[in-house]
């Protein structure tokens, strides 16, 4: 019974899609690929963003950690084997730089996908009011 009721909820969400994607115009649909490239984007540097704290809250918590743990010797050793305290410094910056650059991607996906949604209004308004008009 629950599997019946899921087919006809996504068939109707996909029948709802198509029809909504039919009401777009060419360059309403590449906008809209557009913001979905950037959507992706914005996720997979969240997920790069995430994945650096962890070598730097790693090593914060437990310096000791920098010769026992394989990924941070190999990090260390991949930045020329500084002292344990400069490289926790630069482990820092370079997960600041992870986070700013992440929240960028998450900015400009915002931004991207308001100015669609402003497009979007205007032009079915417009088309609305023509035909009601006509």
């Amino acid at each position: 019974m629950a599997r019946r009721s899921l087919q006809t909820w996504l068939g109707r969400a996909s029948s709802s899609l198509a029809t909504a994607v039919s009401l777009l115009t060419p360059q309403e649909r590449r906008q809209g690929r557009v913001v979905m490239a950037a959507s992706v984007i914005a996720a997979l540097m969240s997920a790069l963003m995430i994945w650096s704290l962890m070598p730097f809250l790693t090593l914060l918590s437990d310096p000791s950690r920098l010769q026992s743990d394989p990924t941070l010797m190999r990090l260390h050793g991949l930045v020329g084997a500084p002292e344990p305290e400069r490289f926790l410094v630069l482990l820092g910056f370079l997960t600041i730089f992870a986070v700013l650059v992440a929240s960028g991607f998450q900015i400009l996906r915002t931004v991207l996908a308001a100015q669609l949604l402003t497009e979007l209004v205007h032009s079915f308004g417009l088309r609305l009011l023509r035909t009601y008009l006509s």
